[in-house]
């Protein structure tokens, strides 16, 4: 199977740490699927974890117009047979088969008040309009 990652937070705090992570275990446990990690110019150096791993560019912003018309491009000319999107920010036009990891949802489930810095009152009004 032909796998691509959105490595483009790769070095960031946070996601890019899942993604270190993610990229050194699967490297330890996968020796049959084949990998394509897609990073930003700053880290096209990065070494590659084993044979069965490769990079592209993809120097695009997250959260921006290129992201969401340039990257299914870039992904679609691959032919991936599985896209991971490691952050919630996706390209909706990818039309490929893709996994989203969504990270963080505690604050959802669980009230613990911190989930903000609005006073609580402020708080429990936006969480109402969300629902």
């Amino acid at each position: 199977m032909r796998i691509g990652i959105d490595a483009r937070l790769w070095g960031q705090t946070g996601v890019g740490r899942y993604l270190e992570e993610l990229v050194a275990n699967l490297a330890k446990i996968d020796h049959e699927d084949r990998y394509t990690l897609f990073l930003r110019k700053s880290h096209q150096d990065l070494p590659l974890p084993g044979s069965t791993w490769e990079k592209r560019p993809a120097d695009i912003c997250w959260h921006s117009l290129k992201e969401q018309i340039l990257m299914p491009f870039i992904l679609w000319r691959e032919h991936l047979d599985l896209v991971h999107f490691p952050y919630f920010s996706v390209p909706i036009f990818y039309p490929g088969k893709f996994v989203v990891t969504i990270h963080d949802l505690i604050l959802d489930h669980f009230e613990t008040g911190k989930a903000s810095t609005l006073p609580f009152f402020l708080y429990k009004i936006k969480r109402l309009a969300a629902t």
